[in-house]
């Protein structure tokens, strides 16, 4: 049996950050179990912070041909504004965007997912009036792609019930972390307002990612 292909187009470095590849990662792990082909399409510039099984493009017509032959695209990528997602859409019609802040103007796609409830009502109308086409809204918190370790402790009944009863008392552990990357270097300044307000704790946590 010929396994469905999947093509996730996400890239992540020092100044992009790893979140585009974290949470699309999640996405990737579930397509894997259901027998699906899946492979990571990443501009050659970032390579450092891929995977060896990535394919590499030099630019984004390279892309749109491999997406093509797909059978589904992930797109996680904000290099892509709205006609360049039209293209995508034209040569690749099971699309599926992740998007944040729906600030890109009008979008193109099958699929639309964003963790914010944000009203995409208005950036989908080109979408319907130009391809007859509508899109399947996934917004709102309960579409926060989550790692499974993490996903089954959010649905846990007793851990919700235990968090709704648990006192507020002072803090004695602080973990700061940027995620995989700190492009903006906030965590320096972060600490340096915590100590100037005079924040007290047992145990200060930094985490920070290996570049």
């Amino acid at each position: 049996m010929v396994k469905k292909a999947l093509l996730i187009r996400a890239d992540a470095s020092s100044s992009i950050g790893m979140g585009h590849r974290i949470r699309c990662q999640i996405l990737a792990d579930e397509f894997s179990r259901m027998s699906w082909n899946v492979r990571f399409v990443s501009h050659a510039s970032c390579r450092v912070l891929g995977n060896e099984s990535d394919i590499l493009i030099e630019q984004e017509d390279d892309f749109l041909a491999l997406a093509a032959a797909a059978d589904l695209v992930i797109l996680d990528h904000y290099a892509y504004d709205s006609s360049m997602i039209e293209r995508l859409y034209q040569v690749q019609p099971y699309l599926l965007l992740l998007d944040d802040m729906n600030d890109r103007g009008a979008l193109f796609c099958r699929w639309l997912l964003n963790p914010v409830a944000l009203d995409y009502s208005e950036n989908l109308v080109r979408l319907r009036l130009e391809y007859n086409q509508s899109s399947i809204l996934f917004t709102g918190i309960q579409y926060a792609l989550l790692r499974s370790q993490f996903a089954e402790i959010n649905n846990s009944r007793a851990f919700a019930k235990n968090m709704t009863k648990r006192p507020l008392v002072p803090a004695d552990k602080l973990l700061i972390t940027m995620g995989g990357t700190d492009p903006l270097a906030l965590t320096l300044p972060i600490l340096k307002r915590l100590y100037a307000l005079g924040f007290n704790c047992d145990d200060l946590i930094v985490m920070l990612g290996g570049n």
